[in-house]
C-alpha cells in the first residue's frame, strides 16, 4: 500500500439522508426517551383502566395517554422522516470539499478550515448500510459519514483497517 490513499470526500443527499437514518434508528438516546415515553403513556392507560374498574365504566378522556403515544410517533416521525433531507438541504458542511486520507495509522479529513486525525484505535464504532460507512468515534455526535461510492476501489482497505486490532502482548 502507498503511504497514503487520498480520494475526494463529497456528500449526495440520499447518502446522508441514509447515513442520518441509520443513525437515528441505531442511537441509544432515542431509544432510551422512546422507552420513557412509552411507559408514560402505558402507565397512563393503566390510570385509565384501573379507573374502569373502579367506577364499573370507561373514563371519558383518554386524551393523555393518546398525546403521549402521538407526541412519541411525531418524534419519530419527524426524526427520520423530515430531518434528514432538512439536514443535507440547511447544514452547509454536507456541501464542503473535503479530502479523506486513508492512511495505515489513522484517517485523515482535512480541508479549507484545516484536517482531523481519527487513529483508527479510537474508533468506538461502526455503522454500515448499502451506501455509507458511519465511523463513531468518542460518542454518538462525534461522527464521520464515509459515503461507499467515494471509497472506489479501497473499500477491503477501509474495511480491514476498521476490525479490531488484537491487544500487543508484553512479555
Amino acid at each position: 500500500m502507498a503511504k497514503e490513499i487520498l480520494l475526494k470526500l463529497n456528500y449526495q443527499q440520499e447518502e446522508v439522508v441514509s447515513a442520518q437514518r441509520l443513525r437515528f434508528r441505531n442511537s441509544q438516546r432515542i431509544r432510551i426517551i422512546f422507552a420513557m415515553m412509552t411507559v408514560f403513556a402505558l402507565l397512563l392507560a393503566v390510570q385509565q383502566f384501573i379507573l374502569y374498574i373502579e367506577l364499573g365504566k370507561l373514563p371519558g378522556t383518554w386524551f393523555m395517554p393518546l398525546v403521549v403515544l402521538g407526541i412519541v410517533g411525531g418524534v419519530w416521525t419527524v426524526g427520520y422522516f423530515v430531518a434528514p433531507p432538512v439536514d443535507f438541504r440547511f447544514n452547509r458542511d454536507w456541501r464542503t470539499d473535503l479530502d479523506l486520507h486513508l492512511q495505515k495509522e489513522q484517517l485523515r479529513v482535512s480541508g479549507k478550515s484545516g484536517s482531523v486525525d481519527l487513529p483508527w484505535g479510537k474508533i468506538k464504532r461502526v455503522l454500515e448500510n448499502e451506501k455509507v460507512f458511519i465511523v463513531i468515534m468518542s460518542s454518538e455526535l462525534d461522527f464521520l459519514i464515509v459515503p461507499k461510492r467515494v471509497l472506489q476501489n479501497h473499500t477491503a482497505f477501509f474495511q480491514e483497517q476498521l476490525k479490531p486490532k488484537p491487544a500487543s502482548k508484553h512479555k
